[in-house]
């Protein structure tokens, strides 16, 4: 009788453990998701910005950023630290 128990929550506790590290894994999928979102939503927010100051004063620092704003719009990194690497002189 005593291991048909022990077996029963064994299975039990298993059943609870998927069921939570799937839980969990579906909540780790929408913040990723709202995260993307949010970057995305930035970009597209930081170029705008950066094509209003870049009407009013033509400089041509703001086109390079605009061209960097629409380079990862179009190419979004995977592990971007913030750090621009130059492959070109």
């Amino acid at each position: 009788m005593y291991d048909y128990v022990l077996e029963k929550k064994q299975k039990d506790i298993q059943t609870i453990t998927e069921k939570a590290q799937q839980q969990a894994n579906e909540i780790i999928q929408q913040a990723r998701q709202q995260a993307e979102n949010i970057i995305d939503k930035a970009e597209h927010q930081a170029a705008n910005i950066i094509k209003t100051l870049e009407e009013k004063e033509k400089d041509l620092l703001y086109n390079l950023y605009i061209q960097r704003c629409e380079y990862f719009i179009s190419n979004p990194p995977k592990d971007f630290d913030g750090v621009w690497t130059f492959t070109t002189k």
